[in-house]
């Protein structure tokens, strides 16, 4: 009589790959790249706060004369005189 011993807890398992290499081939280069949208997104939100302001240009008032200035450059251009309101206005 031939005794077999009963194969051991080791041997009747499948090997255990690690998780990554279970995932479907592919899909770790389409997370990455929509890692990478949302990380250009919100750079793009964040860089647009670094930069000068969308409306640098504003009409001013001085001594009765209207000027344009732009407070992001330090420009200012003259219009001309101020127009005067009317009664009532």
């Amino acid at each position: 009589m031939i005794c077999v011993n009963p194969p051991s807890k080791e041997e009747s398992l499948p090997a255990q790959t690690p998780w990554p290499s279970r995932l479907p081939r592919g899909l770790g280069a389409l997370l990455v790249f929509a890692a990478l949208i949302v990380f250009g997104y919100f750079a793009r939100d964040f860089t647009r706060q670094l930069g000068p302001p969308d409306r640098c240009w504003e009409l001013q008032e001085v001594d009765g004369k209207l000027y344009k200035a732009n407070p992001c450059t330090g420009q200012f251009l003259l219009l001309g005189d101020a127009p005067i309101p009317k009664p009532g206005e």
